[in-house]
């Protein structure tokens, strides 16, 4: 018990010299690491200001330039509502669309009794 006390901890489980060994590798890579980051990084930053005088400005960073056709509508709706006001006049009134070959237009709703009339009709 005596021989215990004496070292401090138990020598055949635990080799201290290599944990130490380790832990200053470990410590000398994260410093190598970090280095290498920094001068990577230094190269690239100079890298992209040089490039950056060759390339173009991407369309999207132009300023006050429209995109190209199709756009969006600026106006919501405003275009829907138009459509709709002409279509409405059309959807409700009855009028000859060709005279001649007996060709004409009636509201949808009377449309639709006419459908349901003529296969209520049909066996």
């Amino acid at each position: 018990m005596a021989e215990h006390k004496k070292f401090g901890y138990e020598k055949k489980d635990v080799h201290l010299p290599a944990i130490v060994r380790n832990i200053v590798g470990l410590f000398i890579l994260l410093i190598a690491s970090i280095v290498a980051m920094k001068l990577l990084f230094d190269v690239l930053k100079k890298e992209r200001a040089t490039a950056d005088s060759r390339l173009p400005v991407p369309p999207m960073l132009r300023a006050n330039q429209a995109p190209p056709e199709p756009r969006l509508e600026v106006r919501e709706g405003e275009v829907v509502d138009a459509v709709r006001a002409y279509e409405q006049p059309l959807l409700t009134r009855y009028e000859w669309v060709d005279e001649k070959a007996g060709i004409a237009r009636i509201p949808v709703e009377r449309a639709m009794e006419l459908v349901v009339k003529q296969k209520s009709e049909t066996p």
